[in-house]
């Protein structure tokens, strides 16, 4: 009885852990700067945990306003001072992902700010 406790309480424990990467690593906190033109390359969502996730969304908050000739990211509202800029990735399939798992999400993203 306590050797299936133990089974079903650590799979309890397990957790999906999303990564958004692109081809210089994690996404989060990276800085891109140019005149106008910026490239993000191609990004990828990554499964790090130990459990398969829940349905996802892809959501990217932005200190500027940007324009991506894509289509992909849809503009969307922002209530953080800091990134008022708000984009969801459309048009990519709404699943679970696998621990281990990764997906590309999208054509390499090319950028442009509008820095008025």
């Amino acid at each position: 009885m306590e050797s299936r406790f133990a089974a079903l309480a650590g799979n309890a424990l397990k957790k999906p852990v999303l990564e958004v990467l692109n081809e210089r690593g994690p996404l989060n906190a990276q800085t891109f700067e140019g005149p106008s033109e910026v490239r993000a390359g191609t990004l990828y969502l990554k499964n790090i945990g130990d459990r398969t996730s829940e349905p996802i969304s892809v959501w990217m908050f932005c200190s500027h306003s940007v324009f991506q000739w894509s289509g992909a990211w849809e503009q969307v509202g922002s209530l953080d001072k800091e990134f008022p800029n708000g984009y969801r990735l459309s048009g990519h399939a709404q699943g679970a992902i696998a621990a281990g798992e990764t997906w590309t999400l999208a054509d390499p993203l090319t950028f442009y700010v509008d820095r008025a």
